[in-house]
């Protein structure tokens, strides 16, 4: 939520050599500023128990 409210997009932890062939931005290093609406948070934990939350910027 703090990403979305300061539009700033958090680095990718353990992200030490991106591929140069992937066209992705996957924020290396540092965090980057970023204008985005919405961020999506997966979690996966032990015996199948699984959650996702869509997070939104209000307008």
């Amino acid at each position: 939520m703090l990403a979305l409210k300061h539009r700033i997009a958090p680095p990718t932890l353990n992200l030490d050599e991106p591929d140069p062939e992937c066209d992705l931005n996957c924020v290396p290093g540092a965090a980057q500023e970023a204008d985005f609406g919405v961020a999506l948070s997966v979690s996966a934990g032990l015996g199948g128990n699984n959650s996702a939350i869509l997070l939104g910027r209000v307008a």
